[in-house]
């Protein structure tokens, strides 16, 4: 039970993070971008005022979906064999897909539209740069507390 507790803290964090993430990537897009893009996409259909509510129901929806996909192919939870280089491509391969599949799904773009799909794609590299920058921020933060922790456990075996 404590494990399945401690995996659900870990989701949640995780989802929140992503999407926190994709929201305040989006948030910023949509100030820079302004009301001229407005009519473009319902992305940002309120342009510097905000994002429509669907929108960010349907970041939340990424969000979890990204991160399942994260727990399935980043962890050894599920598969317990397979490179991380192969991990990490197949689990960009997968989120890219879904990402497309959602644009198309909810109509964030048109699809004919090539300057929205490379502008989108911007956005995606940018979100995508900003979580994994928040990621590895926080790994890195957790590894040193466990190292300082493990050095004092150390020093105290030795007395």
């Amino acid at each position: 039970m404590k494990e399945k507790l401690k995996y659900l803290n870990w989701l949640i964090k995780e989802i929140m993070a992503s999407f926190g993430g994709g929201i305040v990537t989006l948030a910023l897009m949509s100030y820079l971008l302004g009301d001229g893009v407005a009519q473009f996409s319902p992305v940002f259909g309120l342009g510097k005022r905000g994002i429509p509510l669907e929108i960010v129901v349907q970041f939340l929806l990424l969000a979890v979906f990204s991160v399942i996909v994260k727990d399935v192919l980043l962890t050894d939870r599920w598969i317990k064999n397979m490179s991380v280089f192969l991990r990490k491509t197949l689990y960009f391969f997968v989120v890219i897909l879904g990402v497309f599949i959602m644009s198309r799904l909810f109509k964030w773009f048109p699809a004919d539209a090539t300057r929205a799909w490379i502008f989108f794609g911007a956005f995606f590299a940018v979100a995508m740069v900003i979580m994994t920058i928040l990621t590895r921020t926080k790994e890195i933060s957790e590894n040193n507390k466990l190292q300082e922790a493990l050095e004092k456990y150390k020093k105290r075996e030795k007395k």
